[in-house]
């Protein structure tokens, strides 16, 4: 059997793990967010190993079901699955397995169910034996990893600060993967019979005793770890016992943490601020995330402050042009490439382009109004005014007309010092939708809001938001006199176009009264009539 998990032959698996993490991940894309159990961790191993028995497409989330028959039901963890369930799901698998077995005899294929059928062949295995075996990889080929990358993501949320190095150090995730091992073992204990009597500290143990041996405990020995309870990826955890030890060690150990690693790398070190946008449960829900690499050409002007390597699937969309990030109109493409001229590389290009939309374009709340067409990169760079939201499609779109990647991210944010005109009007000093500019530079997203401009900060008392395109730029929580100004309360994730629907919904829900019937934006006249400088000087007492 071990032919068939040779280093070799799972290190040639590795692309098409990828490849199908990347479908795991492009759908998640489509519908805004990913649960992690059954988006990823679920799918992704057991489509491997279904994949690598030789097991038809149309027939894993049967064999997802009967392992789940087996390992919940065996065990009495939960009710769901009675013993009729378990040899029910028993009865058909060995129907399937005898099939596919005699079909293998007749018609051998690069799968394990044939490296099994050969070794039936020599007298090795019996049929029972091969059924067994099948049984056996099916369940500790996706139940155990599956566990492996939820506990793992669960001890990265609880631990932000190992979280904040994964993210910026992609060479963490094999030490990441093996202290989500020991520290939160994917099987916490297995039942064993003693074949003699055998002496412990706390007792003997009689021959022919069962036990239920935790060797999960012995992941966390103080004599063996220091510090054992804590979570730590600079952990040396050589002796850790998660894959067994000796004759039972886990013939699919390098498998097991292959999985796990793309599983981390593909959709976690892209995550924007996982930690405030993640809730952990059995379905805990991850926000979008990209797929794995693909080549991706840019999209209304040439990458010319970039080589075109290798880029996530779903950053494709963050290049290209959409309805209101148009990145290939004329007007974007020559405001990018003329503030992003003789620039050094792309970070200084995105730089560039933040400040040129930061205080080349007037910020004004009272353009959220317009029609859904002025939401257009093209249309605010004409008037040269716009809201939050305008002016972070300018930024997106500028930076895709340079071969940057961008997309946009949204939240619920509570202003303190708005305008007492702007509170009245909408009947609250919550900004629902506020947006800003995610850019992804020298291969991390950093976060860009070029909302207000230099001379609306000077009037109000605030420090202007500055970019160095390594950290991300956000509201600050005081002005300089420390009063509260900007408070983060909703996230409503990160998007490659403008989610119309969704915010015009939730404004007619929260602005009654500055919202009238019919599109996006078409809102009451005085929204439409505000002149926010204007308010801010009154109230401050600016000439």
């Amino acid at each position: 059997m071990n032919r068939g998990f040779t280093p070799r032959r799972i290190a040639a698996l590795e692309p098409r793990i990828r490849e199908l993490a990347s479908g795991c991940l492009d759908a998640a894309i489509r519908h805004g967010d990913l649960e992690l159990v059954s988006g990823l961790s679920v799918p992704l191993p057991v489509t491997v190993i279904a994949e690598m028995l030789g097991v038809e497409p149309e027939r894993r989330d049967q064999f997802k079901a009967w392992s789940d028959a087996f390992v919940i039901g065996l065990s009495g963890a939960a009710g769901q699955y009675s013993k009729d369930d378990v040899r029910r799901a028993a009865d058909e698998m060995a129907d399937y397995i005898e099939r596919i077995a005699a079909e293998r005899r007749a018609s051998p294929k690069d799968d394990l169910i044939s490296v099994l059928v050969r070794a039936e062949e020599g007298d090795t295995l019996t049929t029972g034996e091969v059924m067994s075996f099948v049984v056996l990889l099916l369940i500790a080929g996706n139940e155990t990893t599956t566990n492996l990358i939820g506990n793992g993501v669960k001890a990265l949320l609880a631990h932000p600060e190992q979280l904040a190095r994964v993210l910026t150090d992609r060479s963490l995730v094999p030490a990441l993967v093996d202290e989500a091992l020991r520290y939160d073992s994917p099987v916490q204990a297995l039942p064993r019979s003693t074949q003699s009597a055998v002496e412990l500290p706390s007792g003997n143990v009689p021959a022919n005793s069962m036990l239920l041996v935790f060797f999960a405990s012995a992941n966390h020995d103080e004599e063996q770890f220091r510090d054992a309870e804590s979570f730590d990826i600079d952990r040396e955890v050589s002796g850790h016992v998660a894959f067994g030890h000796g004759i039972h060690f886990c013939l699919g150990a390098s498998l097991a943490r292959l999985e796990a690693r793309v599983a981390f790398e593909e959709p976690l070190l892209a995550l924007p601020e996982p930690r405030a946008r993640c809730r952990f449960r059995s379905d805990a829900r991850f926000p979008r995330p990209q797929g794995p690499e693909v080549s991706a050409p840019a999209r209304g002007g040439e990458m010319s402050h970039r080589s075109q390597r290798a880029l996530p699937a779903a950053t494709a969309a963050f290049l290209a042009p959409n309805e209101h990030v148009d990145s290939d109109h004329p007007e974007v493409v020559a405001f990018a490439r003329d503030h992003a001229r003789s620039a050094a590389g792309e970070r200084e290009s995105a730089v560039r382009l933040y400040y040129a939309v930061r205080d080349g374009i007037r910020y004004d709340p009272y353009t959220a109004g317009s029609s859904p067409d002025a939401l257009r990169a093209s249309a605010t760079l004409r008037a040269g005014r716009g809201w939050c939201v305008g002016k972070a499609v300018v930024l997106a779109a500028c930076c895709r007309a340079l071969g940057i990647a961008a997309r946009l991210g949204f939240a619920d944010v509570r202003n303190h010092l708005s305008t007492a005109r702007m509170r009245d009007f909408m009947g609250t000093d919550v900004f629902y939708y506020h947006g800003y500019a995610h850019l992804r530079i020298e291969g991390n997203w950093v976060k860009a809001t070029p909302a207000f401009n230099v001379e609306l900060c000077e009037k109000m008392n605030l420090q202007p938001l500055e970019f160095d395109g390594r950290s991300d730029s956000i509201y600050h929580p005081f002005d300089r006199e420390g009063r509260r100004h900007m408070e983060y309360i909703r996230d409503h994730g990160i998007h490659d176009a403008v989610p119309v629907a969704a915010m015009e919904a939730t404004w007619r829900r929260h602005y009654p009264r500055a919202m009238s019937e019919g599109a996006l934006g078409r809102v009451s006249t005085p929204f439409e009539d505000g002149d926010f400088d204007r308010e801010v000087a009154l109230e401050r007492g600016i000439r």
